[in-house]
């Protein structure tokens, strides 16, 4: 079969990698076809939690292409599949699933559309995947330890980390309601709460008030979380005041998976951390396992107190 990896199909399929960067076999063989039906089409998480719609009738969609392009005879199974979806709508939200391993994913529920409930939180951003990344690669740092997210959105990052990391208490914030919700939502769909003693938690925060959160026992973490926060240069006192707060000594540190959309924005926000005499430094970025390599640059930046 051409040394083909249906495993590898699989995560990519699940995780809605983009059809052009799938890794498909030369021949789709009926003994592939069969592959497909079994181990993708027939998975029954799949079926409980759907991907986007169009994004499963554009992939049977290629493959019959395919297969009659190349005078391939077709499963009638296959053919089945697709016309079912044919003439169904995608629904407001869909699922993605993350495989671990094949016994172990993430789903994630979240919004088909970027801007929803005026808000881009309902959906999952690159960075938040290479953060989740760099968190399974040095998972060694995170176990045992008190852990904030900042910015949490959808949950990508922390349910990654509650998966795979075995910290002693995860702290996820964020301020809009909508966002909480399907937040909780999430948690609750990868059966967090259960897990492993870890203590989950989840916080409404609005950077800007902080200072009303300073007794709460979440607010000593030793280690602080967040992804594709460094996109809008007015949150940025608000944001840097929040990190600030919770880097209470020079012991815990935070972890920021920025989106590199404009390089003035993340040379300010930089500047930023230096007026409120806090330390940087970039990280090398993880060996993907887990998440496809980011298709936009990504950076990993450490961030500190600076000892005076």
């Amino acid at each position: 079969m051409d040394n083909f990896d249906i495993a590898r199909l699989k995560k990519q399929f699940l995780a809605c990698v983009p059809l052009a960067k799938l890794e498909l076999p030369k021949k789709l063989s009926p003994e592939i076809q069969s592959l497909i039906l079994e181990q993708i089409m027939n998975d029954s998480l799949l079926k409980k939690y759907p991907v986007k719609n169009n994004y499963l009738k554009n992939f049977l969609r290629l493959l019959i292409k395919r297969l009659e392009s190349d005078n391939e005879e077709i499963d009638d199974s296959l053919y089945e599949i697709f016309c079912q979806h044919l003439s169904l709508e995608d629904s407001r939200m869909n699922y993605r699933h993350f495989l671990i391993d094949p016994d172990k994913r993430v789903i994630i529920k979240e919004s088909r559309t970027i801007v929803s409930d005026g808000t881009t939180g309902l959906c999952s951003w690159q960075a938040a995947e290479v953060l989740a990344e760099w968190c399974i690669e040095n998972k060694i740092f995170l176990a045992g330890k008190s852990i904030v997210e900042l910015g949490s959105g959808v949950g990508l990052t922390g349910i990654t980390v509650l998966k795979t990391c075995r910290p002693k208490s995860y702290t996820f914030t964020d301020c809009h309601p909508r966002v909480l919700d399907l937040l909780e939502e999430n948690i609750e769909l990868n059966e967090l709460k259960k897990a492993d003693e870890t203590i989950v938690q989840v916080e409404e925060l609005a950077w800007e008030s902080i200072s009303e959160h300073k007794e709460a026992n979440w607010t000593s973490p030793d280690i602080i979380l967040a992804a594709d926060v460094v996109y809008d240069s007015s949150v940025f006192s608000s944001l840097i005041n929040a990190i600030y707060v919770l880097l209470k000594n020079s012991i815990n540190f935070a972890i920021i998976g920025v989106t590199v959309r404009n390089q003035d924005t993340l040379e300010g926000f930089l500047r930023e951390l230096e007026k409120h005499k806090l330390g940087y430094k970039e990280l090398p970025l993880p060996e993907y396992k887990i998440f496809e390599a980011a298709s936009v640059p990504v950076k990993i930046i450490r961030i500190q107190s600076i000892v005076e």
